[in-house]
C-alpha cells in the first residue's frame, strides 16, 4: 500500500475498533471535529484540518475557534 499524505486513527471507549482511515488520492485531505458538551449543548473543541497545497502538506489545529498551530511538510 502507498504511504498517504494524512491517516487516522481514533480510540473510542465503548467501541470494538478503531476509526482509521485517509483520503484515496494524493490531493485529498482530510476534517476531523471534536465537539464537547458546555452548559448543555455542542461546541467545537479542536478541529484539526490536513490538506495538500503546492507540493506542501499542512496540517492545522484550532482549538475552541482559535488556531493552535500549522505543521508544514514536504510531500
Amino acid at each position: 500500500m502507498a504511504l498517504r499524505n494524512f491517516w487516522i486513527d481514533a480510540a473510542i471507549d465503548g467501541r470494538r475498533t478503531e476509526l482509521t482511515g485517509g483520503p484515496v488520492n494524493r490531493h485529498g485531505g482530510l476534517t476531523a471535529t471534536i465537539y464537547q458538551r458546555k452548559d448543555g449543548a455542542k461546541e467545537t473543541a479542536v478541529k484539526i484540518r490536513c490538506y495538500e497545497e503546492n507540493g506542501k502538506l499542512f496540517t492545522r489545529v484550532d482549538i475552541g475557534g482559535t488556531l493552535a498551530g500549522i505543521f508544514e511538510t514536504d510531500r
